[in-house]
């Protein structure tokens, strides 16, 4: 038995102010990851529970004129459970960020 349950939350079309728009948009994310842990530890499931977020929404990671960024190339993922076993960054980190490299 497994169930899943999906939730979306937008805001990340960054443009101008991406520092503010982006901490704004973490709180958010937090603030319902948060409880939502702490309830799957407290009822003995979180050794059951994998979280899983991903984004097709990539963003530039040089700031445009107006301090936001722009559309890209790469987008984000994390996963966190109990039973995972974290801490790895998967694939290779880019020695250049120059575009075209």
């Amino acid at each position: 038995d497994a169930d899943i349950f999906y939730v979306e939350l937008g805001g990340f079309d960054t443009h101008s102010s991406v520092k503010v728009n982006l901490q704004n948009r973490f709180d958010e994310l937090n603030s319902g990851l948060e409880p939502f842990i702490q309830e799957t530890v407290n009822l003995g499931l979180w050794e059951n529970v994998v979280i899983v977020e991903f984004s097709e929404f990539a963003r530039t990671l040089n700031p445009n004129s107006g301090a936001g960024t722009d559309h890209a190339w790469g987008g984000n993922h994390f996963i966190v459970g109990g039973k995972v076993n974290g801490g790895k960054v998967i694939g290779e980190y880019p020695d250049e960020f120059v575009e075209g490299v």
